[in-house]
């Protein structure tokens, strides 16, 4: 099973609660647990974002929050993915992940005892280009697992999944034909994961798991910005419009 951002918190706590369901996890710069990095850049772009949108301003919000977890050529990404109208739906319908979804992940918990419940092979990813704190995240949680091992993409950063979702499919799928996931624990010594020239299919999540992962975003306060839509649910590799939300089955 594979997440990005806070959809990783939704992995991590399905695996927790229903562990038969998942073999492994392949997480790509999970959203928590943070360290210091973290906390104080939230002060400049989590907090502003979030009083801006109670303000009724999701325009700013929008942008202050996509500059601050990606960089300034957000809106050319989604805008060279999923057109004009796309850009202008994500940035209407992100008031529900202000409302909804961010407040949710800030107080999901996970720690050392959390860790220690999760029994399947984790790897991590993360982008060479990304924010200091999504390596940071990346290494907390690495260190808490007691299965876990990490990897570096080359040239990614946090918007990876939906600048480049190909390299990151075909990286997940060497991954897979590597057996990464199995094996001892190799904390702190990054994996150069390499890219094959193809597009591989990622299966994403279908029922039951599917059905699954939606109770569980309800119960546990983990909550996908959207429904999982039938457009989400089929899209042929990792990017989706809400892809950072929504877990998918590998």
């Amino acid at each position: 099973m594979g997440g990005h951002s806070s959809s990783c918190c939704i992995g991590l706590q399905l695996v927790i609660e229903d562990p038969d369901l998942v073999a492994g996890l392949i997480l790509f710069e999970p959203a928590k647990p943070s360290g210091p990095l973290r906390e104080v850049a939230a002060r400049t772009y989590v907090g502003h974002a979030l009083a801006t949108a109670r303000q009724g301003d999701t325009a700013t919000a929008f942008d202050v929050f996509l500059r601050g977890v990606g960089d300034d050529g957000y809106r050319d990404a989604i805008r060279d993915r999923f057109g004009e109208a796309g850009l202008a739906q994500a940035e209407r319908e992100s008031s529900f992940f202000f409302a909804d979804e961010l407040p949710a992940v800030g107080a999901w918990t996970f720690g050392p005892a959390q860790a220690t419940q999760v029994t399947a092979p984790v790897l991590l990813l993360h982008g060479s280009e990304t924010r200091p704190w999504f390596r940071e995240n990346v290494e907390i949680l690495a260190g808490m697992l007691p299965n876990a091992r990490t990897a570096m993409l080359p040239g990614l950063n946090h918007l990876g999944p939906l600048k480049h979702p190909a390299e990151i499919a075909s990286a997940i799928a060497q991954i897979r034909r590597r057996r990464l996931l199995t094996g001892p624990k190799s904390v702190g010594a990054s994996e150069r994961a390499t890219q094959d020239p193809g597009r591989p299919r990622v299966a994403w999540t279908t029922t039951p798991m599917l059905q699954r992962m939606m109770e569980l975003t309800t119960t546990s306060g983990i909550r996908p910005a959207i429904s999982a839509s039938a457009e989400a649910v089929a899209a042929p590799n990792f990017a989706a419009l809400y892809g950072s939300s929504v877990p998918f089955a590998l």
